[in-house]
């Protein structure tokens, strides 16, 4: 994309965590039998492994290169800003939110 470009830094923020979905419909799923629905999970998993595993090696690459080129890769403090903003998320929303979804949402990164 050509972000050398115009910039000099760059901030891993890692906001987008993962992107890839893979969906089916409920119908399909339902009128799977149990190991047909095991068989296509561990395909889908492998699939959304590998996919990870390439994406991690082209990210290591491309910041490798950055680096290489002069440009300045920050790597903030994720969790010092993961708690402040939950902390002020939760204090103007919390009390909408249902018991234990902080608990879910922190579970899956």
């Amino acid at each position: 994309m050509k972000f050398d470009e115009v910039t000099t830094q760059f901030v891993l923020t890692r906001h987008v965590i993962a992107y890839d979905v893979m969906a089916i419909r409920s119908k399909i799923w339902d009128a799977m039998k149990p190991d047909q629905q095991a068989r296509f999970q561990a395909a889908a998993d492998k699939a959304m492994a590998e996919n990870t595993a390439k994406f991690n090696a082209q990210e290591t690459e491309v910041l490798d290169y950055f680096r290489k080129e002069g440009k300045k890769v920050y790597e903030p403090d994720q969790n010092a800003f993961r708690t402040f903003a939950q902390k002020r998320y939760l204090d103007k929303y919390g009390n909408d939110w249902p018991k234990g979804a902080l608990e879910r949402i922190n579970a899956i990164t």
